[in-house]
């Protein structure tokens, strides 16, 4: 996902900010940049260009730092 992609989920608008594998990266764009403007502002994962869990991204991300 790209800067500025929307999407609508269950009858709602959804804006993301920024892509990266590297999840460290993304934790500082948020901490830095997303939250001090979007206080409700949350990290979501794609694999595909589909939604998925972010749980598993994480760990996924973890395994291959790991390796």
């Amino acid at each position: 996902r790209g800067l500025g992609d929307v999407y609508k989920r269950q009858g709602l608008y959804k804006y993301t900010y920024g892509a990266s594998s590297d999840y460290n990266k993304v934790l500082r764009t948020r901490r830095n940049t997303v939250t001090p403007l979007f206080k409700d502002a949350f990290i979501i994962a794609f694999r595909n260009g589909e939604k998925m869990n972010i749980n598993e991204a994480i760990a996924n991300f973890k395994k291959r730092r790991n390796k």
